[in-house]
Formats: C-alpha cells, structure tokens, sequence
C-alpha cells in the first residue's frame, strides 16, 4: 500500500508542477463520485482554463535568475530593434516608389537578408569555442550605423548599397544572440522568452512602420530621417546585448577579437564551411530539418520580389497601406501570436511546430492570388503574420534544440549557411515566374506548393522522431 500511496504521490506531484508551469492555479472539472461532468460544466471548466491560460503565456517569459538577468536587457533591446525593422519594412516601397527603382535593384534589396547569412555562416563557424559577446559591439557597428550613410547617397542603386552592405554585417550577429539564448535561458523558458521579445520587438516596429509611412506620404525625402534614427536605435539594441554576461563556458573562452584574429581568420577561410557540413552529414535528423526548411525557404524568397512590385503596379498602394499591410497588420499577428507559440516551442519542439507554421504559411500567397482590393491584401498579411510568428520561433530555436549541450554555433552556421543559399535563387526564381507569365499569380501558387510540400517533410520528420522517443522509453 506504501508503495501505491507513493506513486500516486508522485503522480501529483507531476501534475501539479505542470500545472504550475503554466501559471496560476486552473479550475478543475468536477470528478464527485467518478461521474463525467456534465456538457456545460465542461465547457465552463475549458474557459476557465483559457482564461487563466492565456494571461499566463503573455505575462510569463523567464522564471530563473539568470533567465530574468537576461530577459530584461533582451526585452529593451529587442524593442530598439523593433524600430529599426519598422523602417526597413519599407525599404523595397522608398526604392521603388520615391526613386523608381528597377526590378534588378528590388530583387538585390529582398535578397541581401538572405545572402547575408552565408557571412553569418562563416563567422558561426569561426565562433565555435570562443567568446561571443564582442560580435554585437563589432557588427552593430558596421551593421547599424552604416545606415547613416543614407544620408549622403542619392539614386536607387546607391541607396540599395548601403542598404545590403548593413543587412550583410548585422547578420552576423545571429550566431552570437543564440549562443546567449542557449546558454542564459533552460529549455523550459526559452520558446517563451524568445516569444514574449519577439512581441515586444513587432510592438515596435508596427509604431516604426506606420509612423515612417505617414511621413513618406507627407514628404517622400523624410526617409533619410527615419533611417538615421534607425543607426542609432539600432546600435544602442547591440549595445544592450553587449552588456549581457554569458553564464557557464563561454565566460572562459578564448577571444574572439584580439591578437592574432587575422591569421585565424585567414585559416578559417580555407574552409569556410567545413564545420556546417560537417554537421549535416553526421546529424540525419538535423539534415531532414534543414531539407524541410529549404523547401520553405525557397518558397520564402520566391515571394519576396514580387509582393511590393504586385502591390504597386497591380493594385496601386499608396505608402500608408503598405505600411498598414506589412506593418501594423502583420505586427499586430506578431504581437498576439508570438507568446504562444513560444509556450508551443517549450511543449512540443520546433519540429512540430515547424509543421504547423508552414501549413498556415502555404494560405498567405493562396488568398494574394484572389486579392483584387487593399481589403484582401491586409487579411493575406494577417494569416502571414500569424505563419511567420510561429516560424520565427521555430527557425530560430531549432539549432539550439538539435545541439543540445554542444556549442550551438556550429549548428546555426549550418542552418543559416542554406538560408543563404536558397536566397541567391529563390528570389530571381519568384521573379523569372512573373515576367515569364506575366502575373504575379504564378509565383504565389509555386510558392504555396512548396510551403504544403515544406510541411508534409517536416510532419514526415516529426512522426520518426516521436517513434524513436517511443522506442528508447520501452528500452
């Protein structure tokens, strides 16, 4: 009896603490007697729960004390952030529509974020085993306030240089900020950590947005304002993330910036991406992944060029619902749906996860082929706002989560590697697709085909997975 009285025990004990794990106390349905509880009293129980729930999963990131340390410097410095991408969510619409920029200097704009992590790449893998913190002081520098150059270029294609030369260098602060989530956040209040900054991020770029919007209406050569306000928000947010400690062994690794980095350096691109394949070749579940991803990716990229191009010439926006549709709109979904797919991510992986994100995803160009008003293109942005906060989260905790203990590094040189890679080909594949057939449609329904096909891969790796954790439980 002892011994049924102390599994039973533990049982509660279990339950209580996931209870616990999810906020405040949650009502429970009425079991007297063994009886089901009736219809209503089921339903009464289930809003209980949703009301106690929902307050939990946006009030609640970290719960450890250095998790707290180092949420309440990453909450300030994901807002600046925020700002900055509030402006650049514009960048492709001031090219186009207050220098007339031409589809070649479009398509270098979209694809600079993309084929910036092939550098990224390079600096995870130089990363490995040392110190990380200097990297947000290094390439805030050259990835934020470069953006003051603005000021002082005139003409589409010298705006896209500066634009691309500062999307190159911040990207590689990638590598660094995950590092820092591994290390300072456990697995239990990462997913919602990330997810609640991410909030607050998109709080701000949705002001940013709107408000840079506004002005261009107002007076289209306000962008040079807008963009040094940006260099500078954007340096303080690397500042912030500078001041963090990392807890445990990055405390004692070696340098990354100091003596002898130019002949480190210079080793390391000999082989730039050795480790990255390294680590695809070895790792079969983290491959399969990545596979999914690149399907995703590819269909990601192939959008990009064409939206603003479709959302000018095709149904004439102004800059105020462009900033309406790809700030306020898809922020907001950002905002709502991020803390709860962060709470997902904590539950359930970035696998299954992923899954989802890129079933949701495959809706957004579906809906952009029927739009014919600003109406149906603000819900098309809504159901991508939504997708995208939970691929957000998935993209970026997937790495850590297949590196377990091992330095994550490696692993996001591999995953931003193939981001750079799909970025050199979707885009110019989204755009041959429209001037081939001459409608933006095409590119919509190839890109929803391989978002469904992104998602059958992912679900394919979710189902092995979840019989391998079933086998080793029996074992």
């Amino acid at each position: 009896m002892r011994v049924h009285a102390h599994a039973d025990a533990e049982r509660a004990a279990r339950r209580a603490s996931r209870v616990a794990d999810m906020g405040p106390a949650l009502p429970c349905a009425d079991v007297s007697g063994g009886r089901r509880p009736s219809a209503p009293r089921r339903r009464a129980t289930a809003a209980g729960v949703a009301r106690q729930l929902w307050p939990a999963i946006y009030r609640r990131g970290a719960h450890t004390r250095v998790g707290l340390y180092t949420q309440r410097a990453h909450l300030r410095a994901a807002f600046l952030e925020g700002l900055v991408q509030g402006v650049l969510a514009l960048n492709e619409f001031v090219a186009k529509k207050t220098m007339g920029a031409s589809d070649l200097v479009i398509t270098a704009l979209v694809m600079a974020q993309p084929i910036s992590w092939f550098f990224s790449s390079y600096w995870s893998n130089f990363l490995v085993g040392r110190e990380k913190r200097s990297t947000f002081l290094l390439f805030g520098l050259l990835g934020r306030l470069s953006l003051f150059l603005v000021l002082a270029v005139h003409g589409g294609i010298a705006f896209a240089a500066v634009i691309v030369f500062a999307t190159l260098m911040f990207g590689s602060i990638t590598p660094a900020q995950n590092s820092l989530f591994q290390t300072n956040y456990s697995v239990r209040e990462r997913g919602r950590a990330f997810g609640l900054s991410t909030a607050w991020q998109s709080i701000a770029t949705i002001g940013a947005a709107v408000v840079a919007g506004r002005l261009y209406d107002h007076d289209p050569r306000m962008y040079r304002w807008t963009y040094a306000a940006a260099a500078l928000a954007g340096f303080a947010s690397c500042w912030l993330f500078y001041k963090i400690r990392f807890r445990g062994r990055h405390r004692s690794a070696s340098p990354a910036l100091g003596p002898g980095l130019a002949r480190e350096m210079t080793r390391t691109l000999r082989s730039p991406f050795a480790g990255s394949f390294t680590i695809l070749r070895q790792d079969r579940d983290f491959r399969r992944y990545e596979t999914a991803y690149m399907g995703y990716g590819l269909a990601y990229m192939m959008l990009q060029p064409v939206i603003p191009i479709f959302l000018v010439e095709s149904l004439h926006v102004d800059y105020s619902q462009a900033s309406n549709a790809r700030g306020l709109v898809f922020y907001c979904m950002m905002v709502l749906f991020s803390p709860i797919f962060g709470w997902m991510l904590d539950r359930s992986g970035p696998v299954k996860l992923s899954t989802l994100a890129f079933l949701m995803l495959a809706f957004f160009p579906l809906t952009l082929t029927i739009a014919g008003s600003v109406r149906l293109v603000y819900i098309a942005f809504c159901l991508y706002g939504i997708a995208m906060a939970a691929v957000n989260v998935g993209w970026t905790m997937g790495p850590i989560h297949f590196a377990g203990t091992r330095d994550s590094a490696g692993y996001m040189g591999a995953h931003v590697a193939l981001v750079g890679l799909r970025g050199l080909i979707g885009g110019p594949i989204g755009m041959l697709l429209f001037r081939l057939t001459g409608t933006a449609r095409a590119t919509f329904l190839g890109s929803a085909a391989l978002f469904l096909t992104a998602s059958l891969l992912m679900g394919s790796l979710d189902r092995d997975l979840e019989r391998k954790r079933s086998a080793e439980g029996r074992a």
